[in-house]
């Protein structure tokens, strides 16, 4: 490798300053650890309000059993089959039960996120659980429109990619092959994940620009303004938003690593396990934040120019 500037730049793109923008990034995540703890503390507390009746309904699906997961985990298809024609009615309301709280788990980082970037964006600022509540609830309505838009678009998608799914001869129901029903899925499921990337990125540097600009009712113009944004800096953001990605997957790989040397003997073992694993949640968190964190460090020094 004779020349080492190929280490520095990929494409004509200077690798050094997407590498300092998320080193950056993780830097302004730990400097705001408060912000960090009160969404972890908020997501704990929406998990011990849910886990009870939730709890309760899926011991009453599973007849108070592990077996109903043990078949899903391995995707039997005749069990699955079994539990919808025995347990339909109770599918029904399984499912509601999840889209409700799905819901409101959305409806929770939606308020928490206008908090958070405030906190981001003003890097010096003294934090204030009272500001912090506040500035989450002065951001929350032009956030909901914004994911609702989101969404939108995330459902036109699916919707696109599944009709072509079906028109090209894809549809599940017409093969005779598993093996070609996997192939393709995968290809159509890269399409999907690879568009659900792009509107993810787009969707974090938006919600940045609806909380610091101070235009307080259109939003729409902001996020058109935002997609040429992003599509000017495309490289750039990709590779920062691909090394957030990685720092997840690390966490994860690293937790599952854990995971499979760790066997529970006994008390002591328990608590470690359960401390483990309040571990993960908290860095868990943490990945979440830190595409917002870097999404707000790239516009701070490309956007505004604080």
């Amino acid at each position: 490798f004779g020349d080492t500037a190929c280490f520095r730049k990929f494409d004509g793109i200077d690798m050094s300053k997407v590498f300092s923008t998320y080193f950056s990034a993780v830097r302004l995540l730990f400097f705001k650890w408060k912000s960090w703890v009160v969404v972890c503390i908020a997501n704990l507390i929406f998990a011990l309000l849910i886990a009870l009746p939730f709890g309760r309904l899926l011991d009453k699906l599973g007849a108070h059993s592990e077996a109903p997961l043990m078949g899903l985990s391995r995707f039997d298809m005749d069990f699955i089959a079994d539990v919808i024609n025995n347990y339909g009615s109770e599918l029904h309301l399984l499912i509601g039960q999840v889209a409700l709280y799905g819901g409101l788990y959305l409806l929770l980082n939606i308020f928490l996120s206008g908090g958070v970037i405030e906190s981001y964006v003003h890097l010096f600022g003294r934090f204030s659980l009272s500001d912090f509540l506040s500035n989450s609830a002065k951001h929350f309505w032009r956030l909901l429109r914004l994911a609702l838009y989101f969404i939108g678009t995330q459902v036109f998608v699916a919707v696109v990619l599944f009709s072509i799914y079906t028109k090209l001869g894809m549809s599940p129901f017409e093969l005779e092959s598993d093996t070609v029903l996997v192939t393709r899925t995968r290809v159509m499921g890269t399409i999907f994940i690879a568009v659900m990337a792009w509107v993810d990125m787009v969707n974090e540097y938006c919600k940045v620009k609806v909380v610091v600009s101070p235009e307080k009712r259109f939003i729409l113009p902001q996020l058109i303004g935002m997609k040429f944004f992003c599509l000017t800096h495309f490289f750039r953001i990709f590779f920062l938003f691909l090394l957030c990605v990685l720092t997840f997957l690390a966490i994860l790989g690293l937790y599952s690593m854990i995971n499979n040397v760790f066997t529970m003997q006994s008390t002591g073992t328990m608590v470690l396990a359960l401390l483990i694993g309040q571990i993960y949640i908290f860095f868990r968190v943490g990945t979440r934040l830190l595409f917002t964190s870097a999404a707000t460090d790239y516009m701070r020094s490309h956007e505004w120019g604080a």
